[in-house]
């Protein structure tokens, strides 16, 4: 018989690859971090800062919908931005990264045409994997609110205390910054841009999630969806 409620189902009982296996304990912090704003349905969108933002996001937006779908609530889209590399480094004329600062403007004006026209509450919840100066997160915010959208931000990981990213306007006023731990730096998945579709240059080869990263999503996003419904 056909499952008339069919839901993403995980492939094992634990996570395999260890590219995850070294972010899962920040994963699930902030996992219950964010159960209630996304219970209570608090955003419009998921942006997922590429490329290893897309880990975080996907996990997020596959278990909201996963919980939205099992008590009737629309799903939540999610939305993709090439931001590292960016804003920051183009007006400091970084030549070898000015084609990823236009990457990131392509991304954020298909990003308006998406949004256009815009929902009312306009909220976003801006999903990155690490955050460390902040410098590029506080432009993609600036250009995302430019476009209309109030931002909160989940990452995965920062580097300094919390509050200094509220303190120095990093993170603007009356938006919120959910995280699972502090790095010291990156983790690997950061510098395995293969593992989730793009290639060395950030550009999307096969945009296909490698398989074994893509179990290990599937099985916490029905982790964050078990977070939501207790």
């Amino acid at each position: 018989m056909n499952n008339p409620n069919p839901e993403v189902q995980p492939k094992q009982e634990r996570i395999d690859s260890p590219e995850i296996k070294e972010i899962h304990g920040a994963l699930l912090k902030l996992l219950q971090k964010l159960v209630i704003p996304i219970r209570n349905q608090d955003f419009q969108y998921i942006i997922s800062d590429d490329l290893s933002g897309r880990i975080p996001a996907e996990i997020i937006q596959r278990g909201a919908n996963l919980f939205y779908t099992q008590t009737g609530k629309p799903s939540i889209p999610i939305l993709g931005i090439r931001g590292g590399w960016s804003f920051h480094e183009a007006i400091e004329l970084r030549r070898d990264k000015l084609q990823h600062a236009t990457q990131a403007e392509v991304d954020i004006a298909t990003l308006k045409l998406k949004i256009n026209p815009p929902t009312n509450p306009n909220k976003a919840l801006l999903i990155t994997e690490y955050i460390e100066t902040g410098r590029t997160m506080k432009n993609l915010i600036l250009q995302l609110t430019k476009i209309g959208l109030k931002i909160d931000v989940a990452s995965m990981g920062i580097k300094l205390n919390p509050d200094s990213y509220q303190t120095t306007g990093i993170i603007p006023s009356g938006s919120s910054l959910f995280y699972g731990d502090k790095f010291e730096q990156k983790p690997s998945i950061w510098n395995k841009p293969e593992l989730l579709g793009y290639n060395r240059n950030r550009q999307i080869a096969s945009g296909v999630l490698n398989p074994q990263i893509e179990n290990d999503i599937n099985y916490l996003a029905n982790e964050f969806k078990q977070m939501l419904t207790v």
